[in-house]
């Protein structure tokens, strides 16, 4: 299995929505590893969100299976698609 890590942001969009942010690199081979990829680079990681996201925050790191990812956005893009 395939993890990857995400970061969720803190304020609410305009859509009612958090942005987020998911590493297609590096990809991890078991939740402990993408876990201490996480803690090792904590710092550089939300360096990077600030670059990414000036103005918000992390609220979340998280290591989720890709496929569950991808399954995530297939679903939020079918809603999405269903309201309009």
């Amino acid at each position: 299995m395939i993890f990857v890590l995400i970061a969720v942001m803190s304020l609410i969009q305009e859509n009612g929505y958090k942005n987020t942010y998911v590493w297609t690199t590096p990809r991890f081979t078991s939740i402990e590893q993408c876990q201490a990829y996480a803690h090792e680079y904590t710092d550089n990681l939300l360096a990077h969100m600030q670059d990414v996201f000036p103005g918000d925050i992390v609220n979340s790191l998280y290591c989720l299976p890709a496929d569950k990812l991808e399954e995530f956005y297939s679903s939020s893009y079918e809603k999405t698609e269903e309201a309009t």
